[in-house]
């Protein structure tokens, strides 16, 4: 009897500590799995991370095309100073292809744009540089107080009115120049007055071209709004910026083919609809 005891007591511990087992490895397969799983995640990022670095995979040539006065160590250097703040970026180096974006804007003022044209497959990054084109000179007011310009008092601008380059004090009418009356000139890389005033002198300067009239002398009196055109053995005629000169324009047009507006001392197109002959 007290075998039989014994015996019952044995199975009953017995299946306790089977019991006891089993819920412990039920509660460490799941674990074992999260481990394996986390584990295999790290290895393919350590992987990865080897693949962008020292593989030659990602690794690609640069061609550079449309550099004129701009050098390729100055265009790297500003390319540099506008992507490599990113540190992975900066670690991967010139020639990796995650290095270069679709896009980008350098802040060199002679840079209009940068079309950057990835092919992983070709491992090449050809980058195609478009260069700001000298379309006249702006003269006059002091360099800007942040820009590292100390000295000049004429720059060049595109055809758009951004401010680019110094340039040296022009003389005869060969090259279009304006002079204006603004105490501080913006920095290079920025429109040298707002883009609406911009668009009406553009409009003047293509008046002008197209009929021929020569031209002594564009000035631009900011305080008055106003832009002056100083027509060779003519009189000055003055237009104002403060709305669009086409009705301007087209009212001088009509005065111009009669002929006696020569005699005048100027012509003022500064008050809107309206023509003053002095």
């Amino acid at each position: 009897m007290k075998f039989g005891i014994w015996g019952l007591e044995f199975n009953l511990f017995m299946d306790l500590y089977q019991s006891q087992n089993g819920n412990k490895q039920n509660s460490l397969w799941p674990r074992l799995k999260l481990y394996l799983f986390f584990g295999a995640i790290g290895l393919l990022m350590i992987g990865g991370l080897y693949a962008l670095i020292f593989s030659q995979i990602f690794q690609v040539k640069v061609q550079i095309s449309g550099l004129q006065r701009l050098t390729e160590d100055r265009f790297f250097h500003d390319f540099a100073t506008a992507v490599f703040q990113n540190r992975l970026k900066g670690f991967l180096g010139f020639n990796n292809y995650f290095t270069w974006p679709s896009n980008i804007k350098l802040k060199n003022p002679l840079v209009a744009s940068v079309d950057i044209d990835k092919r992983l497959l070709e491992k090449k990054i050809l980058v195609k540089v478009e260069e700001r084109q000298s379309y006249g000179i702006w003269c006059g007011g002091m360099p800007h107080p942040t820009s590292y310009i100390s000295h000049s008092s004429c720059y060049w601008f595109d055809k758009g009115g951004v401010l680019f380059e110094e340039a040296p004090v022009p003389e005869g009418h060969l090259i279009l120049r304006i002079d204006s009356d603004l105490e501080t000139i913006p920095m290079l890389g920025e429109l040298a007055v707002s883009a609406e005033f911009y668009a009406n002198i553009d409009k003047i300067f293509k008046f002008f071209s197209e009929t021929g009239l020569p031209i002594d002398s564009y000035v631009l009196k900011n305080d008055l709004q106003e832009f002056r055109a100083q027509v060779k053995d003519s009189p000055e005629i003055r237009f104002s910026l403060r709305f669009d000169v086409k009705n301007s324009l087209d009212a001088l047009e009509l005065l111009m083919q009669k002929g006696d507006w020569k005699k005048s001392n100027y012509v003022d197109l500064t008050v809107e609809n309206r023509v003053y002959i002095q």
